[in-house]
């Protein structure tokens, strides 16, 4: 299953793991007339190094569980652990309540945001709102011939359903598997939903081109008979009670994606 960041055109891809010069000021150009003598710009720059990160969706089963149905039961097994690497993804990428933790996770590209809330659900408020939203995004300079905008799928298609007083559609471009909004292309995603709040939806309008990411590409099933592991959800270091698999007849399964942002 594809995530949101293979979903999303514009990304800067770049190495993993070496220093990188990040433009922070561009240089100015300029015209240059008959013998004159030709302007020199400057360029400001910060450095930056982006260290892999690592998901991973792991499970246990046994032995008997995967001889019992062959290679259906491998191949299953691995679609629905890449399906919860990606579904995790999508949150940590998006979702503002998912801050840095060095050394384990980055921070999601809306972290910080100061976000506008709904004025309501009729054309004028979401009107309004939109225009609150483009406004932000260009108050920090925002390019807007690059702009992208991610949202729940139930809030594209609520846009899509609106109409104006003619009760032709106000937005007719855009639907739930996303499309365009005001020219701006639309992803959409089930991360834009809040946690613990399954009425609570959000977008994030944002440039692609401003986000760096760092992806080995390298999505694989790793599988193990002969190790010790702990069966837990939240597994701990230190000394733990730990579970053979091979005293056992279990297998454990994983899918990781080493990725950063």
């Amino acid at each position: 299953p594809h995530s949101l960041v293979d979903r999303i055109l514009g990304l800067r891809q770049v190495p993993a793991n070496i220093a990188m010069l990040r433009v922070t000021g561009a240089a100015a150009a300029g015209w240059i007339g008959e013998g004159a003598p030709r302007q020199i710009g400057q360029f400001s720059f910060e450095r930056e190094t982006l260290l892999y990160d690592k998901l991973a969706c792991t499970t246990v089963v046994t032995n008997e569980l995967l001889h019992a149905s062959g290679a259906i039961a491998e191949m299953v097994f691995a679609h629905e652990l890449a399906r919860g690497v990606a579904q995790f993804s999508d949150k940590a990428f998006i979702d503002p309540a998912f801050a840095a933790i060095p050394g384990v996770r980055p921070a999601s590209i809306s972290y910080g945001l100061t976000a506008i809330s709904s004025s309501g659900a009729t054309l004028a408020a979401v009107q309004a709102d939109l225009k609150a939203l483009f406004a932000n995004f260009v108050a920090v300079d925002g390019a807007l011939e690059r702009a992208m905008l991610i949202m729940a799928p139930r809030t594209a298609l609520a846009l899509g359903m609106l109409t104006g007083s003619g009760g032709a559609p106000a937005f007719p471009n855009i639907g739930p598997r996303g499309g365009t909004l005001l020219g701006v292309p639309v992803v959409t995603s089930s991360a834009c939903i809040a946690d613990g709040s399954p009425s609570d939806a959000f977008a994030v309008l944002f440039d692609p081109a401003q986000i760096m990411i760092a992806d080995d590409a390298d999505v694989g099933v790793k599988v193990a008979r002969h190790a010790a592991v702990q069966m837990n959800t939240a597994p701990d270091t230190g000394a733990q009670q730990l579970v053979s698999l091979w005293q056992n007849d279990l297998t454990a399964l994983s899918v990781e994606r080493s990725i950063t942002w």
